[in-house]
């Protein structure tokens, strides 16, 4: 069918157009009618289409590679951040603990609920503070 009848084709049925073989042909029948200066344009616009394309594949590729990074680099920030955190809370309360003895779970809680800030404040706070109670007044005060 296909090559007795493709000179009288004007469109293609969809029934042949599905097959990608016949895709391909009608492709290169089409190509051989061309005129050479024809040729180089649709050669030119293949050719840009698929500049175009990778262009675009690379911008995207650029794009998650530069999410990452800052994902990276914003996790390891805040992972720092919660890390010194983390040493400022268990330092003070090893500071108290030494100092006063044992520290009851609410006061515990009530210094690891801190921000870094606070926690610094306490630190420079906590020798001219006598007694657990004074401590605890100093977090209700400030």
């Amino acid at each position: 069918y296909f090559l007795k009848n493709t000179s009288d084709l004007e469109i293609v049925p969809d029934s042949i157009s599905e097959v990608s073989e016949i895709r391909q042909a009608l492709n290169i029948a089409e190509r051989a009618s061309l005129r050479p200066e024809e040729l180089d344009e649709v050669q030119n616009r293949e050719l840009f289409i698929t500049s175009y394309e990778g262009a675009i594949v690379r911008a995207k590729e650029e794009a998650r590679e530069k999410g990452r990074e800052e994902g990276l680099k914003e996790g390891l920030k805040e992972g720092l951040k919660e890390g010194l955190k983390e040493g400022q809370v268990q330092l003070i309360l090893r500071l108290l603990s030494r100092r006063f003895g044992t520290i009851s779970s609410g006061l515990s809680s009530s210094i690891e609920s801190l921000s870094s800030e606070q926690l610094s404040v306490l630190g420079e706070a906590i020798f001219e503070l006598d007694s657990l109670e004074k401590v605890a007044e100093f977090l209700r005060n400030n």
